[in-house]
């Protein structure tokens, strides 16, 4: 196995800390600092912290130091349709080739099913969550294309997406657990309404989004 470039070290580190909120959303920072953190030279924390910036993590100002980004409701919007968009994609993909999905995802569906049929307590609004990512993740893996699945990794990250439960959540619950039965009903009968059930409960999440 190839070892990490000091680059890469950086990126990655770095990285970790804005997920787990060691560098908070709307602070400032500083490429010195971060340098001293991370107990290296400039130039590859100034690449890894470039590398951000394009992903939309933060941005550099000169001379001002490296601002750490909100999670704005455009923000938010563009990285949910990129996620549905690959959804759909795989959807239709699989659909037009008349292929089966795999049966880890036939699992899951049906499993998701039976627990909104059930009304299950034990399904805690971050179990949900977790339960409905779980279910995207494998929808979009079916395309086995390793940069669609880097790609929703990282906007799944970015968007926090398990600190993020309020569609979980009184009044909303009860409206999305009816969206996400709809949707699973149409992923198992491999129906041509998808779309339209798809897109409703892309808008809920918009409408719930922290």
């Amino acid at each position: 196995m190839n070892k990490l470039s000091m680059r890469e070290k950086a990126y990655t580190s770095i990285r970790h800390w804005l997920h787990n909120h060691e560098l908070p959303k709307g602070t400032v920072s500083s490429e010195i600092q971060l340098s001293q953190r991370l107990d290296m030279s400039r130039t590859p924390v100034r690449a890894a912290l470039q590398q951000l910036e394009l992903e939309g993590y933060l941005r550099i100002i000169p001379k001002h130091g490296i601002l750490i980004l909100e999670s704005s409701a455009q923000r938010v919007g563009d990285l949910l349709d990129l996620i549905f968009s690959m959804i759909l994609f795989s959807y239709e993909q699989a659909r037009y080739s008349q292929q089966r999905f795999s049966l880890e995802l036939e699992l899951e569906i049906r499993e998701i099913s039976d627990s909104l049929a059930a009304s299950d307590n034990q399904l805690v609004p971050e179990n949900r969550s977790k339960m409905e990512l779980r279910l995207f993740k494998l929808l979009i893996s079916t395309n086995r294309n390793q940069e669609m699945d880097r790609l929703f990794e990282q906007s799944v990250e970015r968007l926090d997406w398990l600190a993020n439960i309020r569609r979980w959540k009184a009044p909303y619950q009860i409206e999305t657990t009816d969206l996400l039965a709809d949707l699973l009903f149409a992923l198992s009968s491999f129906s041509v309404d998808l779309p339209t059930r798809l897109f409703a409960y892309l808008q809920q999440l918009k409408k719930t989004w922290i």
